[in-house]
């Protein structure tokens, strides 16, 4: 995608927010320097990014990799192409994928410029040639600033430069790179680009394009073509379903804080609980675990029901969009430009407007003071919760396990570590006996113990809860947050003080309340990527 300019920070994130469920992102025209581009990667929710830098105000090429996609560097090209090409090889499943961004010259300035352009393609083919040979399939996205047919011109009408459109397709033949893009829509009218202010011909066409190695053209079978707003390009997207290309994982699901400020939510959820009836449960324990269960689905269903919602104003918003991007390129009802960029800003406006209501999350890693955490934030922090899930598992024997027989094997692997083995209960207490003597070395007071041992209050509870946990904590595995419990504690501190004290008076949580999540936690500092699980363990919230 052509951003048109990424250096300005609202823009950048703005566009970024628009641009979801990538894997390999190639950028064109970021004006971006080494200085000012280091964190950009975040803001697109990438795990790595390569740039070839232009200048502040012109060109400028990126490849962005998405956090999802699990990859190892392989080379990346450093030669300086002026903003104009950036290449990587990268390997992912045992394939080395050939990466180029590419942003070609513009040629509408006459024969000086066509020139310019076919050597541009010269060092273009150098450059793929290189790739080729270290990578088994090449994908190159970019704005090639050239219309290669009449069914890339909106009416197609417009002027074609013949020599320019037949040095890119030699090009692209002698690497067999196919336009995936029109491969897929041979005759149908394509255009990327709109440009304001030109001859009605040149008012839209197609200048971006996607070409991949004619080997994968049958795993290539979903085009898309998005209006992005804050730039005059679209974003063209393929969905190369190659060998599974990304293993998705469900994540941990969490109550969205956002919804605590939901007045709607907030009445129907207390009349909800105000309904529930849970008479024929015995015990306070089993009856706290069957009202938060319920209060979780509640959360869901209606977080469900607000998206669908969502999608929906986003849908008949987008396309009242498009058809007025066409109704003005066409000038179909004689759409006025004024009126298209009212239109245009209408829905950048309210894009922006919630993108700011969406904070899921209160401690974002990256979050700057006084400014609203948007969309991307949290999607990347999701991002990052199913890279921490465990699909595949190496045994210290060297066998690859993967599927069931994952949690099999971690199953087996605890079970041993905490077996119960038989002991008698004298030899039991003896060594414990042993082990607090031995490590314990300062007990409290007497008059500390009698303090602890008094019996729960709920004003201690309501202290716990206001005053030393963070809102947007989780305190169990079932998603239900400590801000959440706030916001209707005169609903449930009651059964969950029940709940409570039967835990204590029993000396023993309730079965859901002392399950725990096993998840990877990466060992820093050691040179060979090793992983340590660690234990997200229930209490009685």
């Amino acid at each position: 995608m052509n951003g048109n300019g990424l250096k300005e920070k609202v823009k950048r994130r703005t566009i970024a927010s628009q641009i979801t469920n990538y894997d390999i992102l190639f950028l064109q025209e970021t004006h971006s320097s080494e200085e000012d581009s280091k964190n950009w990667h975040k803001d697109f929710r990438a795990k790595r990014a390569y740039w070839d830098h232009g200048e502040s105000n012109a060109r400028g090429t990126g490849i962005l990799i998405s956090k999802e996609l699990d990859i190892e560097e392989v080379w990346i090209n450093e030669e300086n192409h002026r903003g104009r090409i950036k290449t990587a090889v990268i390997k992912w499943k045992n394939q080395k994928l050939g990466l180029i961004s590419v942003y070609a010259p513009n040629i509408s300035w006459g024969r000086k410029a066509e020139l310019e352009f076919i050597k541009f393609i010269e060092t273009l083919e150098k450059v793929i040639e290189i790739t080729s040979n270290k990578a088994d399939i090449v994908i190159m996205g970019g704005d090639l600033n050239l219309v290669q047919s009449k069914w890339d011109l909106q009416e197609g009408k417009g002027q074609l430069h013949i020599k320019c459109i037949e040095a890119v397709q030699k090009c692209m033949g002698k690497f067999k790179l196919i336009d995936i893009y029109r491969e897929l829509n041979p005759k149908k009218t394509i255009t990327t680009f709109t440009q304001f202010g030109v001859s009605k011909e040149e008012k839209r066409r197609r200048l971006d394009y996607i070409y991949i190695s004619e080997n994968i053209k049958k795993a290539t079978s979903v085009t898309l073509n998005k209006t992005i707003t804050h730039t005059d390009h679209n974003l063209i997207m393929a969905e190369l379903k190659y060998d599974d290309f990304r293993k998705r994982n469900n994540g941990i699901w969490r109550h969205n804080n956002l919804l605590n400020t939901d007045q709607n939510f907030i009445v129907g959820l207390i009349g909800f609980i105000r309904k529930m009836n849970y008479e024929a449960i015995t015990g306070k324990q089993a009856r706290w675990e069957f009202m938060k269960y319920k209060i979780g689905q509640y959360s869901r269903e209606y977080s469900i029901k607000k998206a669908k919602e969502k999608r929906e104003r986003d849908k008949n918003r987008m396309k009242e969009l498009e058809e007025a991007t066409d109704e003005f390129g066409n000038r179909k009802q004689n759409v006025s430009e004024e009126k298209f960029r009212e239109i245009k800003m209408e829905a950048k406006i309210k894009l922006e407007e919630e993108e700011k209501a969406i904070i899921f999350r209160a401690n974002m890693k990256y979050h700057e003071e006084g400014e609203k955490c948007t969309a991307y934030f949290f999607k990347q922090i999701k991002a990052q919760r199913k890279a921490s899930n465990i699909d595949t598992l190496k045994k210290e024997n060297g066998e690859i396990l993967k599927g069931n027989e994952v949690g099999k094997e971690i199953y087996k692997f605890y079970e041993t570590l905490y077996k119960n083995y038989d002991c008698k209960k004298e030899d039991y207490e003896r060594v414990k006996e042993e082990f607090l003597t031995r490590n314990i070395e300062r007990k409290i007071s007497t008059d500390s113990s009698r303090e602890l041992e008094k019996e729960l209050t709920k004003e201690e509870l309501r202290k716990a809860l206001f005053n030393s946990m963070k809102e947007g904590k989780a305190p169990g595995n079932d998603g239900l947050t400590s801000g959440l419990y706030r916001a209707i504690w005169q609903e449930i501190e009651t059964p969950f003080f029940e709940a409570t004290k039967e835990a204590m008076k029993k000396g023993k949580l309730a079965p859901q309340q002392r399950q725990s999540i096993i998840r990877l936690i990466e060992k820093k500092g050691k040179a060979e990527k090793k992983l340590r699980t660690g234990g997200l363990s229930a209490s009685l919230m």
